[in-house]
This record gives C-alpha cells, sequence and structure tokens, in this order.
C-alpha cells in the first residue's frame, strides 16, 4: 500500500509540473491529453471523459473536433523532447506493459481521437477528478512512436518510469 501511495504523489507532482508548462507554453489553454505512468493514468483537463464521446468500449473522441494539437511533449528521466504537429495528421503509440494507447488526428492536426489496444475504458477506475481515469497497473510506460503524416518522426524505447506524454493546442 505504501509503495501504491508513493506512486500517486509522484503522479500528482508530474501532473501538477505538466499542467504548469500546459499553461505557460498555451497562455493559460488547458491541454486536450495527458498521459503519465506510476499506474496508467489518462487525464483530460479539457473535457471530463464523461463528455467525450464513445465510438466503442475502446476507444473514444474527444467532444469538441475542433480542437487541434500543435505540439507534444514528451517528460521523462533523462528525454525531455518537444515536436511540433501543427496542422498535420498524427498518431502518437504509447506503450505500457501490454497495453497501448494510440491517440491520433485528423489530415489537419483537428479531431483527437484515443484508442485502447488491450483494454477498455471499463477496466480503468476514475481518478481524483471527472478529468483523470486510471489503470492500477505495475507497468510503466516503456516505448514511444509518433508518426506525422505516416512518417514515423520519433521512437523511443527503455523508456524510464515517470515519464509524461502531454499533447497541446496551439498558442
Amino acid at each position: 500500500m505504501p509503495l501504491r501511495l508513493l506512486r500517486l504523489a509522484v503522479f500528482a507532482a508530474l501532473a501538477i509540473a505538466g499542467f504548469g508548462f500546459a499553461y505557460a507554453q498555451n497562455r493559460g489553454g488547458d491541454p486536450p491529453i495527458i498521459i503519465g505512468d506510476g499506474s496508467l493514468i489518462l487525464k483530460s483537463p479539457r473535457a471530463a471523459w464523461a463528455q467525450w464521446l464513445s465510438d466503442s468500449g475502446s476507444e473514444r473522441r474527444f467532444p469538441d473536433a475542433q480542437i487541434a494539437v500543435a505540439s507534444l511533449r514528451i517528460e521523462s528521466p533523462g528525454n525531455d523532447t518537444a515536436l511540433d504537429l501543427t496542422g498535420r495528421r498524427t498518431q502518437i503509440t504509447i506503450t505500457s506493459g501490454p497495453n497501448r494507447v494510440e491517440v491520433f488526428t485528423f489530415a489537419n492536426g483537428r479531431g483527437v481521437r484515443l484508442r485502447l489496444r488491450g483494454r477498455r475504458f471499463s477496466d480503468f477506475r476514475q481518478g481524483d477528478d471527472p478529468a483523470t481515469l486510471v489503470l492500477d497497473t505495475d507497468s510503466t510506460i516503456s516505448a514511444i512512436e509518433v508518426q506525422r503524416e505516416g512518417q514515423t518522426i520519433l521512437s523511443l524505447k527503455d523508456l524510464k518510469p515517470k515519464t509524461t506524454v502531454t499533447l497541446l493546442p496551439p498558442e
């Protein structure tokens, strides 16, 4: 039990740092999604998960199809990467143990969707607020692949625990 509390405390610190970065980078605009480990954490600061549109038990669409993803920030011990995705079709694949989370947009960088591979949204529990979903697991984010317009532009493997992925809207 103490290890679980430690993980939650570390994630909370990462989430606060991620929110601070997003706020500074976006002049107060909340990012559409933040994904972190410790357990697999999905945060949707702009819209509670109940507002996301459900296409299936493992796929959801952000309620505002016009929201754009302009950049991606990956923070991991020993790695801090920012990528420009403005106006581009993007797919981000995040691997955490046997689970994969795929975030993708349409050709203009709009229409944010999230697809789970190996899990369903019903496997997650509600976090401390309606914007947070938690999958209790010992797995951490181990790999991230980013494709822009169908071309792989980043492939990170063997990531260290305490990784956070934040999708940011335009400034």
